[in-house]
């Protein structure tokens, strides 16, 4: 739901700050708006999961993404689009805690770190897909046609998770908010926890970074049209699943932290790359760098998940909590 929501949107930033009077450089405050309720938006699903079991929560996660989708394609004006990204985002931060819920109750281990690159390569088909439909979706109706086709995505899901979705754990009707606090602490007295989370946390806010500046930096700066850069954030997309995909293929015979290791020097180099590019007259540099850098995370993101995930799962003497 995330990756589509804030990708969809990206070719159309420009155009939609616009159309409700604001600063086209401020475009990107549409994507730090979805993330500022997308962060907290994990800590109360993630409880919620816990709560009232897996399933549960997902479908109620999906329906309020929905209703806060139409509130965006009903924005009258920018402060207002601003509130329903954050409510988006807050139900969208559903999507990625309930399903690393999902896999760390059905798997462990290298079987974890496998099964999260299977899903970090499917979560790569939407950046390379998103922009594209957007793009096209442009070429005929206004931007807010573009929240209106992701509300029908949301409810398409919904129908699909009712009718397919099971439950790999039961709902705990005494409820895990008192043990939080502690446990939560335990957590981050574990070296693997911190070292991925860190590896989480780091890569996916240069991730975020570039999603909301790269629009504006393609098309206002550097002049690309939107389909130049539909095509070019779907090259970036491409390293994101084949970084993704090299993780799921080397996580077993080199272990983790070489996967670790190499995904942290295509982000370093990447990143330098584009910090470098921005400064140049041709935008050729930022894209190359922005494609190594999303290498670098399609790698790095399965296996730190499953590092922390899996320390959650080693340090509670109630693993299924």
């Amino acid at each position: 739901m995330s990756a589509v929501a804030i990708d969809i949107t990206l070719v159309a930033l420009p155009a939609m700050t616009r159309a409700l009077d604001g600063d086209p450089s401020q475009s990107g405050l549409v994507v730090a708006a979805y993330l500022a309720g997308f962060a907290p938006g994990q800590l109360a699903w993630g409880l919620a999961g816990d709560r009232f079991g897996r399933r549960a929560a997902v479908l109620a996660g999906v329906v309020s993404f929905v209703l806060a989708t139409i509130a965006c394609a009903l924005a009258p004006t920018f402060a207002h689009l601003l509130a329903a990204r954050f409510l988006q985002g807050f139900a969208g931060g559903s999507g990625p805690v309930l399903s690393r819920a999902y896999v760390r109750d059905i798997a462990t281990d290298v079987s974890a770190a496998r099964l999260l690159a299977l899903l970090t390569a499917i979560l790569g088909a939407a950046p390379l897909l998103a922009p594209i439909l957007g793009s096209a979706l442009l070429e005929f109706v206004d931007w807010r046609a573009i929240f209106w086709f992701t509300a029908a995505y949301g409810a398409l899901l919904h129908l699909f998770a009712v009718a397919r979705l099971p439950e790999p754990r039961p709902a705990r009707r005494d409820g895990p908010a008192v043990r939080l606090l502690p446990r939560t602490i335990r957590l981050v007295r574990t070296r693997d926890f911190r070292i991925g989370a860190a590896l989480v946390a780091l890569p996916f806010s240069g991730y975020h970074t570039l999603l909301a500046l790269y629009p504006t930096l393609a098309i206002v700066e550097f002049g690309f049209s939107e389909s130049t850069f539909t095509w070019l954030f779907a090259g970036a997309a491409m390293c994101f699943i084949a970084g993704s995909t090299l993780s799921r293929i080397l996580v077993a015979p080199l272990g983790m932290a070489n996967v670790i290791r190499a995904a942290i020097v295509a982000c370093v180099a990447g990143a330098t790359l584009t910090a470098a590019g921005a400064l140049q007259p041709s935008g050729t540099w930022v894209a190359a760098g922005a494609a190594l850098y999303m290498l670098g995370v399609g790698q790095v993101l399965p296996v730190a998940t499953a590092l922390a995930v899996l320390a959650c799962t080693a340090r509670s003497p109630q693993a299924n909590d």
